[in-house]
């Protein structure tokens, strides 16, 4: 017999990997702050993924807001911004 089977319910966490997408809207906030609290003092750890639509950099030039290099920095540090804040 199996002597680290876990009863019914139960779910050992060691080592899990949660995926959380990320929009910085409250919803994403809220999957977020679920994913720490379910991972709670167990080793584990929480991969984020922000993802910016392609479209609304090409909109951003035709609107001539700077170059796609310039965009992409600049939204790639505002996320980084924001999630520094939300994990403190």
């Amino acid at each position: 017999m199996n002597s680290k089977r876990k009863d019914k319910g139960q779910t050992d966490l060691k080592g899990i990997t949660v995926l959380v997408a990320v929009d910085f809207s409250p919803c994403s906030v809220v999957a977020l702050r679920r994913a720490r609290t379910i991972l709670g003092q167990k080793p584990g750890r929480i991969l984020v993924l922000h993802v910016i639509d392609h479209d609304f950099i090409v909109r951003c030039i035709h609107n001539r807001l700077g170059t796609e290099e310039h965009i992409k920095k600049t939204l790639y540090l505002r996320a980084k911004a924001k999630l520094k804040d939300l994990l403190l």
